[in-house]
């Protein structure tokens, strides 16, 4: 498979692995078992220690493997924002109790652990009528004269239920005065406008929604009260797409909605779609298998997905087989980061003598800040809890993890530079493997977002490292123009990895775990690095050492050497001071030794040809 499929995924993934360890303890591929028996061995703890209090039903009316993707979507969205010690309990309404098929499958997709048996027992469940699933959830625009009312709403299944419009008094006497008539937009008929007090605060108009909203049933009286409390049916089709094309943003659950229920009934009708939520999580997994080859070791049958891995795509703007490929990469890359500092973690107990003061007089590398304040950044954004945000958040925190390969690729290529320095005493107060380390194992440890996103692996690293202290943020500086270097030579760093992939025609074939390619001619490339402004030589040098291929740092063109007969195959700008040139030795086709002997003795023939005639 052609790796640019997958853009600069691969390019990275193929430099990690190219840092891998050779010890199988740490190689990937061997721990992606080890951390599903993890996964599975403390959901059983767990679960051996549940309460009922503990217990968010999920209500299903079929397998769960059976669900819709866009189902499953919901359930993940409850695993993130559940609190601790939830267990989730699978309620079957179609009355079906049996164990659940591949628990340990199921079970490695979620945070918290799934009882092992469906029940159809639904008499302690939370949930009788749709009722108890309603809530205020999204806001509409209605277009007057002179602006736009906003509404809150509740999901478009719901538009039907709507007996009215509360108003507070001053849009009310707006819309008397202009006669301005409101619209179901759902059923295009008028809706009645009455003056409440219980708009929500910030907003001036609700939907009234009496069947299901106690407080709105004071607004009718008599038998217009009966006639607003009859039962309605579900809005859907045409009529439920022409809520949602008037539906200006989403909110946080209102009063309403029941918060410890899951319910993955099939009420909400699903249309076509090309992003794969219309996929069963059985098909979803069984299509996953096509890139069984990425994660499945040669003593290994299991040919399932990692359920990180499944995990990931699910919560992702496109589910295809194709982001299964790209998430494999991401996962991989990130365990690499992880077990380079498993292989350092016992240099971590000299932390233990070490205090703030020591490491702020610690003179920390420009690629250290610059990490630094990026994990800050990420760490500061706001808790997800909404499909969409949830997105945006994975596609933010997928960016952060090319800075922080990055890092760990320029760290390494100190370790190879300075070799036993990196890890002894020297002018700094500190060993360079300590302060590095305890970077990367406080972003590791304490990053929300990894357990978001890959709550297995998260295990793992919580199991190998003991609590370690985040030391304060004002440690690690954060000037703007040591930011800014940093910036620039963690893009550099990943360009030379996107090069990489070009020159060891690197491939996602069945011998993608061959990490060297003895075709490779190094003499035959080279690359330009121009600088408006130079590098100090110790990080020049510290760049070089990260690649076999030859790299020359020039402020000017007019300097490079050794491009004769060459060809620039790629040139890229990092930024406005920063050009990367990759250059290749072009290089005639040779030409078999019996077709030039032929030629040679051709062209003899024709010179005694010649002299004959003569």
């Amino acid at each position: 498979m052609n790796p640019t499929y997958f853009n600069e995924w691969s390019a990275l993934f193929f430099s990690s692995l190219r840092r891998e360890a050779s010890a199988r303890k740490y190689i990937y591929k061997f721990n992606l078992p080890r951390i599903k028996k993890l996964v599975a061995n403390r959901a059983e703890r767990q679960l051996f220690k549940a309460t009922e209090a503990n217990e968010v039903p999920v209500l299903l009316d079929r397998s769960v493997f059976g669900l819709k993707i866009s189902q499953i979507q919901q359930l993940l969205l409850k695993d993130i924002s559940a609190p601790a010690k939830t267990v989730f309990k699978l309620v079957r309404t179609d009355h079906v109790a049996s164990p659940v098929e591949s628990w340990d499958v199921l079970n490695s997709l979620l945070q918290h652990p799934v009882v092992k048996t469906y029940t159809n027992d639904t008499r302690n469940t939370p949930i009788k009528s749709l009722g108890d699933i309603f809530a205020f959830t999204n806001i509409i625009a209605v277009p007057m004269a002179e602006e736009t009312l906003e509404v809150v709403w509740p999901d478009p299944m719901f538009s039907y239920f709507c007996r009215g419009i509360g108003v507070t008094s001053e849009v009310h006497d707006k819309l008397v005065r202009d006669d301005i008539t409101l619209i179901n937009p759902a059923t295009k008929t008028k809706l009645p406008v009455f003056t409440v007090k219980f708009v929500p605060t910030g907003y001036k108009a609700i939907g009234l929604f009496p069947k299901f909203v106690p407080e709105h049933r004071s607004i009718f009286k008599g038998l217009d009260l009966y006639g607003a409390m009859v039962t309605s049916k579900i809005c859907k089709g045409k009529e439920k797409q022409a809520v949602e094309n008037v539906i200006r943003r989403k909110l946080n659950a209102m009063d309403g909605s029941n918060d410890n229920i899951v319910n993955l009934l099939p009420i909400f009708e699903v249309g076509n779609s090309t992003r794969g939520e219309n996929l069963t999580l059985r098909e979803f997994i069984n299509d996953s298998k096509k890139f069984n080859h990425l994660w499945r070791s040669s003593d290994s049958r299991n040919a399932i997905c990692p359920g990180d891995i499944l995990r990931a795509t699910i919560l992702n703007d496109e589910i295809t087989s194709t982001q299964v490929g790209k998430e494999f990469m991401v996962h991989s890359v990130l365990f690499n980061i992880f077990s380079q500092v498993w292989r350092s973690k016992l240099k971590m107990k000299e932390y233990s003598s070490l205090n703030d003061d020591l490491l702020g007089s610690y003179q920390w590398k420009p690629w250290d800040s610059f990490i630094w304040n990026e994990f800050q950044k990420i760490e500061n954004e706001p808790a997800a809890f909404t499909l969409e945000d949830v997105i945006l958040l994975k596609n933010k925190f997928d960016r952060f993890l090319i800075d922080l390969h990055n890092y760990h690729c320029i760290v390494t290529s100190e370790m190879k530079l300075y070799r036993r320095n990196f890890f002894q005493d020297g002018e700094q107060p500190v060993a360079r493997v300590i302060p590095t380390s305890l970077i990367l194992q406080n972003i590791l440890q304490h990053c929300k977002w990894i357990k978001v996103f890959y709550p297995g692996l998260k295990m793992a690293i919580d199991e190998q490292f003991h609590t370690l202290k985040d030391f304060p943020s004002t440690v690690v500086p954060q000037d703007d123009a040591v930011l800014k270097m940093g910036s620039r030579i963690s893009a550099i760093v990943q360009e030379m990895a996107m090069y990489e992939q070009i020159i060891y025609k690197d491939d996602l074939g069945d011998n993608i775990y061959k990490k060297e390619k003895t075709d490779v001619i190094f003499d035959d490339w080279k690359v330009v690095i121009l600088l408006k402004y130079s590098l100090p030589n110790d990080i020049i040098t510290t760049i070089k050492f990260g690649t076999r291929v030859y790299v020359q740092f020039v402020n000017s063109l007019e300097n490079v050497t050794r491009i004769a007969y060459s060809k620039c195959l790629s040139k890229r700008m990092i930024d406005e001071d920063t050009f990367i040139f990759l250059y290749k030795l072009n290089k005639e086709d040779k030409i078999p030794m019996g077709k030039m002997v032929e030629t040679v003795m051709h062209n003899l023939k024709e010179g005694n040809n010649l002299l004959i005639n003569n």
